[in-house]
């Protein structure tokens, strides 16, 4: 019998181990309904996750039927402060409705909005805690804990409830090795406060489980900005930040409120043939903002351009907003340009605003930026919101390659000299042909029919005897 047991807990063990690292980061905030205080707070909860698709399936059916992925048996919890947590009852789950898949990456996303009523002046912790991530260059295991600081107390400067800053970010982020590269955090604060970024740790509060500061030899400072210089290709880091805020920056020991946010990094070997990464350029530019109205279907269609020539496209990594379905396949545009549509046909639920950010995956797995887009969901009644949208013009044709290589601009020499000699060689036949014209035309002439005069003659006479007397 204890031999049996032991061959089950090692099965058991196995497959912790091997077939449930499939976590690959999230993002989790709350934010207040309305920010005036009452003696209960309606309280909106955004959870955001990833996972590993082979273990998370998503794929267009799951976005368009709004499937749910991850776990509906692991609630979010409150781990700290609990005695003050106004009526939180760990009741919310942590599946969410897919949003957005990569065949190419292995990865499933999506997102949840749910709803709770807490009471005034709650100060707790909120977390999502369970195992495993997918393998780490750190760990080829390790257990995730998300974990975010609600206040709902009332605020001394404006006398309102505090909302957390948000922040939008890839859930994979590709960078190559020897090079220093910068990851920037997008964050948005609706009180405007003093934003500042470190890393989660465990101290009295578990807010990274076994991946407090997993990026060996990354530098984040505080504007929210990771700068790090891989060394070694084909792994992933997690990055686990915290990103808090505060009335201002002579403030900073208590922060108003926390948003967590975990993330892949992998690296990957630049080919010295390309190191140039591709570029987003449409169909508008990055942080524009857009006006979509509930039950209307909204299609917007991304352009890319390759880095280097003889690359393509191969993927769009994006954060979408729940129910935008993207088209089967990528659509070479011409030799450079690359496209893939999405259409999305926002609900009653998603009035606001709903971000969508994009990156493009080129060849060799060089990522271009982030591009971002605000889209603001309005009833078609209601007038739009946004400036007008400045549309990014795509080239006509661009298939003829700026780079020109050592054989190509040797024939170019040569088609230059001899277009050259030609034009001299046509130049040299048209006065030759002129010039055996006007010869001709001298000696057909017609002689005079009129005799000399005799005075001619006497002219020319003298002048003969006058030669003659010289000589």
């Amino acid at each position: 019998m204890t031999r049996i047991s032991l061959i089950i807990s090692i099965a058991f063990l196995w497959i912790e181990t091997v077939c449930c690292t499939h976590f690959r980061g999230g993002i989790f905030y709350w934010t207040p309904v309305s920010k005036v205080p009452s003696p209960t707070i309606n309280v909106s909860i955004v959870q955001s996750y990833s996972w590993v698709r082979s273990y998370e399936f998503c794929d267009s059916v799951t976005i368009a039927t709004r499937g749910l992925i991850g776990s509906n048996s692991t609630p979010l919890q409150c781990i700290s402060g609990c005695g003050n947590n106004g009526g939180y009852c760990d009741c919310i789950t942590t599946d969410v409705v897919c949003t957005d898949y990569s065949i190419t990456q292995d990865l499933s996303s999506g997102q949840k909005v749910s709803y709770v009523s807490i009471t005034q002046n709650a100060r707790f912790y909120l977390t999502f805690q369970n195992s495993n991530w997918s393998p780490l260059a750190t760990a080829s295991s390790a257990s995730w804990s998300i974990t975010s600081l609600v206040n709902l107390v009332v605020r001394s400067d404006n006398g309102l409830i505090n909302s957390p800053p948000v922040v939008s970010v890839l859930p994979i982020i590709h960078l190559p090795v020897s090079v220093q590269s910068t990851v920037n955090l997008l964050v948005t604060d609706a009180d405007n406060d003093y934003i500042q970024c470190r890393w989660a740790r465990l101290g009295g509060v578990d807010e990274c489980g076994g991946v407090c500061q997993a990026v060996t030899g990354a530098l984040l400072l505080s504007n929210c900005s990771l700068i790090f210089t891989p060394t070694i290709p084909q792994i992933y880091y997690a990055a686990a930040i915290m990103v808090e805020d505060f009335y201002s920056n002579t403030s900073t020991l208590v922060p108003l409120s926390s948003t967590p946010v975990q993330f892949l990094i992998h690296t990957y070997s630049s080919p010295t043939s390309c190191s140039t990464k591709p570029v987003i350029i449409g169909p508008y530019p990055d942080q524009s903002c857009i006006d979509v109205k509930v039950g209307i279907p909204f299609t917007i269609t991304l352009t890319a351009e390759i880095g280097c020539t003889g690359t393509a496209i191969t993927d769009f990594n994006t954060v979408s907003p729940v129910g935008m379905v993207k088209s089967s396949s990528i659509i070479a545009v011409n030799s450079k340009i690359y496209s893939l549509s999405f259409t999305w046909t926002p609900t009653l639920e998603q009035i606001g605003s709903q971000i969508f950010c994009v990156a493009a995956i080129g060849t060799f797995n060089i990522q271009s930026s982030q591009v971002c887009y605000r889209l603001v969901v309005s009833l078609v009644s209601s007038a739009n919101t946004c400036p007008p949208l400045t549309t990014v013009l795509i080239p006509i044709d661009t298939t003829l390659s700026t780079e020109i290589d050592q054989d190509d601009y040797i024939r170019y020499v040569f088609l230059v000299v001899g277009i050259i000699t030609g034009f001299l060689c046509a130049m040299l036949a048209m006065w030759a042909i002129h010039f055996f014209l006007n010869r001709q035309i001298c000696c057909l002439k017609p002689k005079n029919k009129y005799e000399p005069t005799s005075s001619a003659i006497l002219n020319r006479s003298t002048m003969s005897n006058s030669r003659q007397a010289f000589a």
